[in-house]
């Protein structure tokens, strides 16, 4: 099983860090590596400050069977409900998870989004290796 993992960035100062220096976000560090030692394939992917999201998706390795959405705040939640209804409409069957800051704050509003089948409420990397192991 394959799971792409995806970090939405809205604010200038997370442009500079990961699009101009080329870093990856802990989060999904953090996500990927547990997935991995589970025995899942993962791939991360973040978007462009400030760029539509439109052509992200042709930018993965494998076709997915989990999105993983990292939202770190509620700026940067309508970007990735933009991301959840072109991944819903292409990948029909994949689960979208949503977690990172927003979720773990505003939950119930999170979890209104059509497109979210799960949501993760706090540290992740158990939660999602187990959100997986079910989804398998």
């Amino acid at each position: 099983m394959h799971i792409c993992c995806f970090y939405v960035v809205y604010n200038g100062n997370e442009r500079v860090f990961f699009e101009e220096l080329g870093y990856v976000p802990v989060g999904l560090s953090y996500l990927s590596g547990a997935l991995k030692q589970a025995g899942y394939s993962t791939e991360g992917l973040c978007n462009k400050f400030n760029k539509p999201i439109d052509g992200l998706l042709n930018n993965l390795e494998k076709k997915p069977d989990i999105f993983a959405v990292s939202v770190s705040s509620m700026y940067s939640f309508p970007k990735a409900c933009e991301l959840m209804e072109q991944i819903r409409n292409r990948f029909k069957d994949a689960k979208i998870i949503v977690g990172g800051f927003y979720p773990t704050l505003c939950p119930d509003n999170a979890i209104l989004n059509k497109n979210v089948d799960a949501i993760c409420i706090g540290e992740g990397e158990k939660a999602m290796v187990e959100y997986a192991n079910q989804v398998r």
